[in-house]
């Protein structure tokens, strides 16, 4: 293949490359948009804050999206080209599959290398960033669900009540607290100021009160207790979120040299989950030069029918192998299979798919039955049988 069609296949694919990147990341966008808009509007927090939500989330929603965007960059820039007969030109030229391949390959490399990079950096930076804004938002709704002269039902099992809320501190004044986290001993506390606090260490959002009142029912019911305090702190949490923070330590959130030190370790159960999400990066950033091939068959086949289902197929093709993925990590941890093989089953299913559709197309063979042909196919057997049955010198 010369370099001006090289190019010309290349800036096709590219344009259909990104066009996918920006609808898949669209629709991951929108499955959490509600979730969102909901924070703004219906909890209070600030639209910065969700902002910057949203920008620690693109790395994890483009880990994804770069290899679905790949496949149907390749079948979209060469159904168009097919459906504008340049495909039957090149195939007229004598170019076969074959030759317009490592064309393909190449872009995929580049796309493997790209989505290896936001797996190792820019997808447990985003992890570790969404843990410290969750923590941010977790206060801030902490805050706003503490209204004055209300009954704050917001929080888990408790119930607060508030007189008045300075504006520019948010301190808390009159404050009555009904504790029913203790079952039937439940305490009731009454205090003349207090403030809502986070520990950044332990990621725990606490409810600090001051000079007052705790009233403790026994399991009896009979009898109370009574304790006066200077200071209290209550441990909150929320309806919706709890104040608690991920671990630190999530798989997600390794980086390369967190990784290795965990391979390294002496703790066995640490060390599988950092080789499942070891061989998980490397096996979705594979996946790319897996997907090169098989849309390259798909997109190069000659066949109309093929072209008008293809990217219904590029779609149940991206959906069974994260599917597959599942299936794979569920198998890793519950240790029926080792990581370096369970993990790299679904890229050797679309590996096999690949090589098997670029053999159809290579050959001209259909890559699903068609219904067309089979039923003119009848049509003509059941014809000739009646022809055959009739003789040569009767009419039919």
């Amino acid at each position: 293949m010369g370099k001006t069609l090289r190019r010309y296949l290349l800036r096709e694919i590219a344009g259909a490359f990104l066009a996918g990147i920006a609808i898949f990341s669209s629709i991951l966008f929108l499955l959490r948009a509600v979730e969102l808009i909901e924070l703004i509007f219906a909890r209070g927090v600030p639209a910065a804050l969700v902002l910057q939500l949203l920008v620690a989330i693109l790395p994890s929603f483009l880990e994804a999206t770069l290899p679905m965007a790949f496949l149907i960059g390749v079948v979209a820039a060469l159904g168009r080209m097919a459906s504008d007969r340049e495909t039957l030109a090149l195939r007229a030229a004598g170019l076969s599959v074959w030759q317009v391949l490592p064309t393909v390959v190449s872009f995929s490399l580049v796309v493997a290398l790209a989505t290896l990079a936001l797996s190792m950096t820019a997808r447990p930076w985003g992890h570790r960033e969404i843990e410290k804004t969750g923590f941010e938002i977790a206060k801030t709704r902490a805050s706003a669900a503490v209204r004055p002269r209300f009954f704050n039902t917001d929080f888990e099992h408790m119930v607060v009540y508030v007189d008045h809320i300075e504006p520019k501190s948010g301190e808390l004044f009159g404050v009555m607290l009904s504790d029913e986290r203790g079952g039937s001993a439940g305490s009731t506390v009454f205090a003349r100021r207090g403030l809502v606090g986070g520990h950044e260490e332990s990621g725990r959002l606490f409810l600090q009160l001051f000079d007052g009142t705790s009233v403790t029912s026994r399991e009896t019911g009979n009898e109370f207790d009574v304790t006066q305090f200077r200071s209290l702190e209550v441990h909150l949490e929320l309806r919706t979120a709890t104040g608690n923070k991920p671990a630190s330590d999530e798989p997600a959130t390794l980086r390369w040299q967190d990784i290795r030190d965990n391979l390294g370790g002496d703790d066995a159960g640490r060390a599988r989950e950092a080789a499942i999400e070891l061989y998980r990066r490397f096996g979705i950033a594979a996946a790319a030069i897996a997907l090169a091939l098989f849309g390259t068959g798909l997109g190069f086949h000659p066949s109309p029918t093929t072209r008008g289902r293809a990217v219904g197929i590029c779609v149940l093709t991206i959906l069974a192998y994260y599917a597959l993925l599942s299936i794979a990590v569920a198998m890793g941890r519950a240790q029926k299979l080792p990581p370096s093989v369970a993990l790299w089953l679904p890229d050797c299913s679309l590996l096999l798919l690949g090589a098997w559709t670029l053999l159809r197309t290579a050959q001209d063979a259909p890559l699903l039955p068609s219904r067309t042909r089979t039923d003119s196919g009848a049509r003509a057997v059941a014809l000739a049988g009646g022809v055959t049955a009739a003789g040569p010198g009767d009419r039919p």
